[in-house]
């Protein structure tokens, strides 16, 4: 069998193996859900490429990439989907062949191709949780404005990974600390996510808001962006929903005179077995923050420990948690466990282009001063400061 397009594809799929949606949503992944097969074979939903590959692989199929061809009926398309087994040669292949495919379409910019602008937001997300990104932030700002003023020259595909990629840019600006830019830059992520029709993208971009607004100050808002996001239900991935929720913990817990036990249970319903590991890791370490925002700081250590130490994979997340981790060690006495995650943060902190995480850093070393008579601490702390850098400008 053959497809050229995903929902082809997937309705196939179904229709071969007789799965309902809900069946073939099983079968294609965590985070995949019946509301998101509907949608996608009825061609109301794409996914990248590289997306696409990894969920049709768990099911016997595999993608191909072909050239382009002009006839009488006009463009084929590049993608072509086929029945049986993928093994790890077709996928690499199919890797390979990304990059390539992305420049040969014939656009007016790499701007104008959905897949280009969806790999270029994955590579924007990925080097912010490594490195924090703080030093691409005026490429990262023109990749968002190209973007965008395609979509405002009528290319209405790329909506959705527009949304993605602007989304992702914000959260740059925010680990910049320029809080007021990052939230408008996600409202404008938000718009485009809106004219896609895209829940998913919308819940992502509340939650990045409420993140970014809490951060700055403003729980308020941050309480009413989650709550906005959740408002979307069961047509959310789990991540998505444990993402929310964790934001409207986060907030609340930045409020005085809020019903604690009602925070711990919304921080409670972040938790969700079908998490990734990374994801489970940073819904971990965001819980441990509110409960030290809520005073409880012994929990709070459990919670950032676990994600501290299992997180490496994501840089400048581990080195966060870990700046964060160190005041709450602090308050609760625990000295010589503090100066031991001092130096474990001196060694991070020269992979990090982090202002926010900077910024801890300097918390810390402030912290910790009145500790200096401690011999383990006076060490830690002069190693600690000769890798801080001076505070970054734009």
């Amino acid at each position: 069998m053959e497809a050229r397009t995903l929902a082809e594809a997937l309705n196939l799929i179904m229709e071969e193996r007789r799965w309902t949606q809900a069946q073939l949503a099983g079968e294609l992944g965590e985070g995949i859900t019946q509301a998101w097969v509907s949608r996608a074979s009825r061609g109301l939903k794409d996914a990248t490429i590289g997306t696409a590959a990894r969920m049709l692989s768990r099911v016997g199929w595999e993608i191909r990439i072909v050239p382009r061809a002009e006839g009488k009926t006009g463009r084929m398309k590049r993608r072509q989907f086929l029945g049986g087994v993928a093994g790890a040669t077709g996928i690499a292949a199919i890797d390979a062949a990304v990059g390539p495919s992305l420049v040969a379409a014939a656009k007016t910019s790499p701007y104008d191709d959905p897949e280009y602008v969806a790999s270029l937001a994955n590579h924007v997300r990925q080097m912010r949780q490594n490195q924090g990104g703080a030093d691409s932030i005026k490429a990262v700002v023109h990749h968002a404005r190209h973007v965008i003023s395609a979509v405002d020259n009528g290319n209405s595909e790329l909506r959705e990974p527009a949304a993605e990629l602007v989304r992702v840019s914000a959260l740059t600006l925010y680990d910049a600390d320029y809080v007021d830019a990052a939230e408008d830059l996600a409202g404008k992520a938000l718009k485009l996510a809106r004219e896609a029709g895209d829940l998913e993208s919308q819940a992502n971009i509340y939650a990045s808001l409420s993140q970014i607004a809490a951060y700055g100050g403003n729980a308020d808002r941050g309480i009413r962006y989650a709550r906005k996001g959740l408002s979307f239900g069961s047509d959310l991935t789990d991540y998505s929903r444990a993402n929310l929720h964790i934001r409207l913990g986060r907030s609340l817990a930045n409020i005085r005179g809020q019903d604690v036990t009602e925070i711990r249970e919304v921080l409670e319903a972040g938790r969700n077995s079908s998490l990734s590991p990374v994801e489970a890791l940073s819904i971990s370490g965001n819980i441990g923050l509110a409960l030290a925002d809520l005073g409880d700081h012994e929990e709070a250590i459990e919670e950032l420990d676990y994600a501290v130490h299992d997180i490496n994979s994501m840089r400048a997340w581990g080195a966060e948690f870990l700046a964060r981790e160190i005041p709450v060690m602090l308050d609760s006495g625990k000295l010589q466990l503090a100066a031991m995650r001092i130096i474990e943060l001196a060694y991070a902190v020269p992979y990090i282009n982090s202002a926010r995480v900077d910024k801890y850093v300097r918390e810390v070393l402030a912290k910790s001063a009145s500790y200096s008579h401690v011999s383990e601490m006076r060490e830690a702390r002069e190693l600690l400061r000769t890798v801080i850098s001076e505070p970054r400008t734009m």
